[in-house]
């Protein structure tokens, strides 16, 4: 079974506290009509304190273009050294790497896998894997493909990537309740995490959820937007892993570590209570969202570090890992084995990369189809005059295709 190490989190270094935020709303908002009720709220949600990236003193210029161009500097300036000290938790090098797994829950947020290959020397034809949730569904979805890629692939191994930068976005121009709230817990990281296909110390991954879509959260809401509001109780969360628990033939009473992506301490408790587990099971889940808050898919993966720090569970204790968000539930369940890494590890086989050279100027493979547009002016066209616009040609640096 994969085995999940122990990752690694960087986050800024400029620190905002609680009092700070309520400060800075109270002058900033003073005249939004519900103000009373978000300062209320964000007391409450157990941020003593936050990470943020600094404000940029440079001209600014489109925000958006902007956000982007700074997230890229963010995660390139931390991310070789992040990368290097998960790697040396997992006790491989860059080249043992078969699989990269990037999740990022900022929508403004670029994708640059072969940025990150280049930045972090892994081999140029590592598998690439997006993941796309909302939530705190990011950080679970991401863990959930790493350790699926490595069942398939039996001795290949995977890096997560996951960061969130969700203070470079601009602020609405309207905000609600909702959106103060949000941006008063959120704060800004990014982490990394090796799944090693056997060896190694950490969660020997035993139970994925299935297909969230198939097992949402008892009394959820549907909604217009696809997801589901968490309507289902103080309750709903514990249920729904209780019935996970039930479905690998645990028991909640067999719990030792249970590390949640939660977004108030209340729920924490609530789960906690619900599922009759010490308060020790839940107090890494609590230390990350005092200190850092919400930092996306790099929440739980900094739980699990703490979890791990500065004294790592007794070998074979029983670990459940969950998240949740739209009213669906993504659960890991495993025990933590403390096996020493194989010294004689040789990656598998998956599939030829592409030459570095080729890599580098196209990141395709010889012989790759790829697709060109007639012009400009087929971007204009919509309906079939626009999909007959392009035309499929070989790639210049593979061989030709046949022609019929």
């Amino acid at each position: 079974m994969p085995i999940l190490c122990k990752p690694a989190v960087a986050v800024p270094e400029q620190v905002v506290t609680c009092e700070q935020t309520l400060a800075r709303y109270a002058a900033g908002y003073r005249d939004h009509p519900r103000l009373g009720l978000v300062l209320r709220l964000v007391a409450e949600a157990g941020v003593a304190r936050r990470h943020l990236v600094p404000p940029d003193d440079r001209t600014p210029g489109e925000p958006v273009r902007d956000a982007r161009d700074r997230h890229a500097e963010q995660v390139r300036a931390r991310l070789p050294a992040l990368v290097r000290r998960a790697l040396a938790n997992a006790a491989l090098g860059p080249g043992d790497i078969d699989a990269l797994v990037w999740v990022c829950t900022d929508a403004l947020a670029p994708a640059p896998y072969d940025r990150i290959a280049e930045w972090t020397g892994l081999r140029p034809g590592v598998t690439r894997l997006p993941v796309a949730a909302p939530g705190g569904r990011a950080g679970i979805a991401a863990l959930k493909r790493a350790c699926a890629f490595c069942t398939a692939h039996p001795g290949a191994n995977a890096l997560v990537v996951a960061c969130a930068f969700g203070s470079l976005r601009p602020p609405p121009p309207d905000p609600g309740v909702g959106d103060l709230l949000a941006r008063a817990v959120r704060g800004d990281g990014i982490a990394a995490a090796v799944v090693r296909g056997h060896g190694g110390t950490g969660l020997d991954v035993r139970y994925l959820s299935p297909d969230p879509r198939s097992a949402p959260v008892p009394g959820a809401r549907r909604t217009r937007a696809g997801g589901s509001s968490p309507r289902g109780g103080p309750g709903a969360p514990a249920r729904t892993l209780a019935r996970h628990l039930l479905r690998s033939g645990w028991a909640a009473a067999d719990l030792e570590l249970c590390v949640l992506h939660a977004d108030s301490p209340r729920a924490l408790d609530g789960v906690a209570e619900s599922l009759r587990l010490a308060p020790e099971a839940v107090r890494a889940s609590l230390r990350t969202l005092r200190e850092y808050g919400d930092i996306g898919g790099a929440t739980i993966l900094d739980a699990l570090r703490r979890a791990a720090e500065p004294v790592p569970p007794r070998d074979g204790a029983r670990c459940l890992v969950a998240g949740f968000g739209r009213g669906a539930a993504e659960v890991v369940l495993g025990t933590w084995t403390a096996a020493p890494a194989p010294r004689d590890h040789v990656p598998p086989v998956l599939a030829e990369p592409a030459p570095p050279r080729l890599a580098r100027v196209t990141g395709r493979a010889p012989g790759d189809r790829v697709r060109a547009c007639a012009g400009p002016a087929s971007r204009l066209r919509s309906g079939t005059a626009g999909r007959r616009a392009c035309r499929g040609r070989d790639d210049p640096h593979g061989p030709p295709r046949p022609r019929i």
